[in-house]
């Protein structure tokens, strides 16, 4: 029992510092009243055992559209790489979401979504957990 409170206890701060994230533009929600920002992050980490773990984020925002490139690079040497696009319609109130993964193992994930209307938020938020998952020592 004791597990499965440890487990629910690291989702739910990963949903905050998804939500927190958003909140600071890093990702932005889709919706039109938020106001996500282009930018290019580099990130290294050095451990105890000197492996260093480098991630590379580029993120572009244009009127109808936001693409998200993340390049992990772990200890080892090995890349994960995640392509998230969003795309949405506004005349036709229609959105896309496109997600695109390559593990450290070289194991290949696609995930794509459409719809009407808004784009549902746990869309987002599962998009940027996976992200999250993507890096060791999160």
């Amino acid at each position: 029992m004791k597990i499965y409170r440890y487990a629910a206890l690291l989702l739910g701060l990963g949903l905050i510092s998804s939500v927190v994230q958003a909140e600071e533009g890093g990702m932005g929600m889709m919706h039109m009243h938020k106001h996500p920002k282009s930018f290019t992050s580099d990130e290294v980490r050095t451990y105890a055992d000197g492996g260093v773990l480098k991630k590379h984020i580029e993120q572009t925002v244009r009127i109808d559209s936001l693409t998200r490139k993340v390049v992990i690079t772990n200890p080892k040497g090995q890349v994960c790489t995640k392509l998230a696009t969003w795309h949405w319609d506004k005349a036709h109130h229609s959105w896309t979401h496109t997600v695109d993964v390559t593990g450290f193992a070289g194991k290949h994930f696609e995930m794509h979504a459409e719809g009407h209307g808004e784009m549902p938020e746990g869309d987002m938020h599962a998009s940027m957990l996976s992200e999250q998952k993507l890096s060791p020592g999160n």
